[in-house]
């Protein structure tokens, strides 16, 4: 069986989107932006017996795309057929529940929101509250909430289970992700991982169960998300809750979204839509979001939180902290401490996009590593297919839309103010440190 082919590891900088051409060994992927090659391809090298023998080290590094961790819409050109019918069955679905009356819930990823405020050139609030007003004054659907607060529980739960996992020295270290290219990578190559990975629900799963367990009304939950990926793998085991019941009903991508509530490029069109505020399940307050980096800030979350364990157990004096920032696609940080007379330590790793991730997949994690936040795409959930119009984009354009997106989700990251911060004074401090299940239980 053939398999398309990406020629450089190196094109994963940007998202890819394949260009299908017919050829003797099948459709093969040609990235817009490939690194130049010296070497004729050998047409062995579609061959799977021939890609699990070392690679020639005059080769540039070439890998299967069933392998490739990027959710950018790399597909085979049979795969990329059923997922073209795929996005325009989701939507006719959604559709048919709204005509039908049904109770719909959608919920937006703040990456999608982000994307969407960058793109018509307004403030990220206005952008979601323009969209609540389509989605319920001209679509008929019932709710519009920002998964912001969905990804709050998400958070402090993971917190939880963190601490839990290390103060029983068991299932470590806690491996984060809610990137089906990464799990699904992650089970061929290293299977023993699976029982690491995390049991909290991802935030656009707690917006569904939140919604669901607390509000009768809602029949239906359609995330918004920003990768095809997890698009394609809407049925999935971890879904459904009870008896016959699911978190999300249907996923969409920031790209659907936009066509389905007919924006054209026109700004000032845009301009002229009406706001309407957005739903909440809680009354959490929600106007601080201290979420950090372009994903879900589990990584960010962890250290800041551990930080603040530790300077409250040791009177509010900084630890030392080792950083090795390898690239802005992989974060490692150190945490030094003395208990009872015994130095210890702890390892945290952010790891992004498919040269960091194959990284640690090979040489595996150190003892005392206790977390690892991994997402397929480069840049995070923030890049992914599902955005609009990223193929247009060179690497350094794209680059500066990521950052773009960045500063209107106010996610920012300045890792050297890591380093003399008074960990004491942590904003987590008046939100994760208390147990979220006694949050659920004051919201009942």
């Amino acid at each position: 069986m053939w398999k398309a082919v990406i020629s450089d590891l190196n094109d994963l900088e940007k998202p890819i989107h394949c260009q299908p051409t017919s050829s003797v060994g099948g459709s093969v992927a040609k990235p817009l932006y490939a690194a130049p090659s010296n070497h004729t391809t050998s047409k062995n090298l579609y061959d799977q017996e021939d890609h699990q023998q070392p690679p020639s080290s005059s080769l540039v590094a070439r890998i299967p795309l069933q392998d490739c961790l990027s959710c950018t819409g790399c597909l085979t050109l049979a795969e990329e057929q059923l997922s073209l019918a795929s996005r325009k069955h989701v939507v006719e679905l959604c559709d048919n529940w709204l005509s039908q009356g049904q109770q719909i819930l959608f919920s937006l990823q703040p990456q999608c929101i982000a994307d969407i405020a960058v793109h018509f050139g307004i403030d990220y609030h206005v952008a979601a509250e323009k969209i609540a007003f389509v989605c319920k004054h001209s679509k008929g659907v019932a709710w519009v909430t920002d998964q912001k607060e969905a990804r709050y529980f998400s958070l402090s739960q993971t917190w939880e289970e963190l601490v839990q996992r290390y103060e029983a020295q068991s299932r470590l270290p806690l491996i984060i992700s809610a990137c089906p290219a990464w799990v699904s990578f992650m089970k061929r190559k290293r299977p023993e991982w699976v029982q690491l990975l995390s049991q909290v629900y991802s935030p656009a799963l707690m917006a569904g169960y939140l919604w669901k367990t607390r509000n009768a009304n809602v029949q239906k939950h359609v995330a918004v998300m920003s990768c095809y990926e997890m698009a394609v793998q809407t049925q999935t085991q971890a879904m459904e809750y009870g008896e016959n019941k699911t978190l999300v009903d249907a996923l969409w991508t920031t790209q659907q979204l936009v066509q389905w509530l007919g924006w054209n490029e026109n700004k000032d069109e845009i301009a002229s839509i009406p706001q309407s505020s957005l739903d909440y399940i809680t009354d959490i307050d929600l106007e601080k979001d201290c979420c950090k980096g372009t994903s879900h800030g589990y990584f960010w979350m962890a250290v800041e939180r551990w930080m603040y364990k530790w300077t409250s157990q040791q009177q509010r004096s900084s630890p030392p902290i080792e950083w090795k920032n390898h690239s802005q696609q992989q974060q490692q940080v150190w945490i030094h401490w003395n208990e009872n007379g015994k130095n210890k330590r702890v390892g945290m790793i952010l790891a992004y996009g498919f040269a960091s991730l194959q990284r640690w997949v090979k040489r595996g994690f150190d003892s005392d590593v206790v977390l690892v936040e991994a997402m397929a795409c480069p840049h995070g959930c923030v890049n992914g297919s599902g955005q609009l119009a990223t193929q247009r984009k060179t690497p350094k354009e794209q680059r500066e839309h990521i950052q773009s997106l960045v500063n209107k989700m106010n996610t920012n990251v300045a890792i050297d103010s890591y380093i003399d911060k008074d960990w004491s004074l942590s904003e987590w401090n008046n939100i994760v440190c208390v147990s979220s299940k006694t949050l659920l239980e004051q919201q009942q």
